[in-house]
């Protein structure tokens, strides 16, 4: 049972992000991988390490959601800022 609620409270925390609006998660993204990575990182944001821990305040949580998205703002960040090609 402790294990349930242990993944259950995990889910709890992170399925509100799904129904946060794109530009929210970019700025939160930002934020904490240039916490992470500290302020020296130029234009371009470093591919957050995976943690294994699903988290709102977990960068690579972020990536996910924003992988995940199916709207121009976050195709459009997500290219931009790791050099996808414009079409894939």
């Amino acid at each position: 049972m402790d294990v349930i609620n242990k993944f259950s409270a995990t889910a709890r925390d992170v399925l509100p992000l799904l129904r946060t609006d794109t530009e929210t998660i970019i700025e939160r993204f930002r934020r904490l991988t240039l916490e992470t990575y500290g302020s020296s990182v130029k234009s371009k944001l470093p591919l957050p390490a995976t943690s294994g821990q699903w988290s709102p305040s977990d960068p690579n949580t972020l990536l996910h959601v924003l992988c995940y998205r199916n709207d121009d703002a976050s195709s459009k960040f997500l290219k931009k800022t790791y050099n996808l090609p414009k079409k894939l």
